[in-house]
């Protein structure tokens, strides 16, 4: 899987969220913490979320650095057909933090 796999469509989606099912917020709280943010809290997710350079920043992380955050979220990985039935627009990301986990 790779960070292409991310698209700006999943975003808008998600960000839209007032109150995300549990499952969603794991997921996007995993990928806050990939990304190097301090905060997971839901308001700060979805600041993150609206940055327009969010893909970008993703994909430029080393995967040094992300073999290192990963020791954050040790053991968080994903059922994506679990996830395709509670947000299709979690499934890239959650994807993602899958093959994080797996460098």
């Amino acid at each position: 899987m790779s960070f292409n796999e991310l698209c700006f469509a999943d975003l808008t989606e998600l960000k839209a969220l007032k109150n995300p099912p549990v499952l969603v917020k794991d997921i996007l709280e995993c990928v806050s913490v990939l990304v190097g943010n301090q905060s997971h809290e839901w308001r700060d997710i979805k600041k993150m979320l609206a940055n327009p350079k969010l893909l970008n920043e993703i994909g430029a992380i080393e995967n040094d650095v992300l073999i290192t955050r990963c020791e954050k979220i040790r053991g968080k990985s994903f059922n994506i057909e679990n996830v395709m039935k509670v947000s299709k627009a979690s499934v890239s990301f959650a994807k993602w933090v899958n093959f994080v986990q797996s460098l």
